[in-house]
């Protein structure tokens, strides 16, 4: 394997911080909006994250990039938000985790998203 830098890692480094700095507020909107690279917040982007999305894992996977999140009910909303439309059902087991059959009644309920309970 090849160094990640002069340190001689093989693997990224762990950032386990919440919040990133910057030498002023203005900088930190630029990178808040996006209209410059960075981190602000670590449940928005953190560089541990980005790094395990970028692994060469997703290519073989027929991939460019992966999706990581923060638990696994925001992998749901997320999968959920960006496959399902109005109009659209899901079907699910009734023991599946209360959390996301409450997700499923509640939020994508009002989009118009129905839940069948097998």
């Amino acid at each position: 394997m090849t160094p990640l830098d002069a340190l001689g890692e093989i693997e990224a480094p762990i950032f386990q911080t919440a919040a990133f700095g910057y030498a002023s507020a203005e900088e930190m909107a630029d990178v808040f909006a996006g209209r410059a690279p960075g981190h602000v917040y670590t449940r928005l982007s953190n560089p541990t994250t980005l790094a395990l999305e970028r692994r060469p894992d997703a290519a073989e996977e027929g991939t460019r990039r992966a999706l990581a999140t923060a638990s696994g009910m925001a992998a749901i909303a997320a999968t959920s938000l960006g496959l399902l439309r109005p109009g659209d059902e899901i079907i699910a087991a009734r023991g599946i985790f209360g959390g996301a059959i409450s997700f499923f009644r509640n939020v994508l309920g009002r989009l118009n998203i129905s839940r069948g309970l097998r």
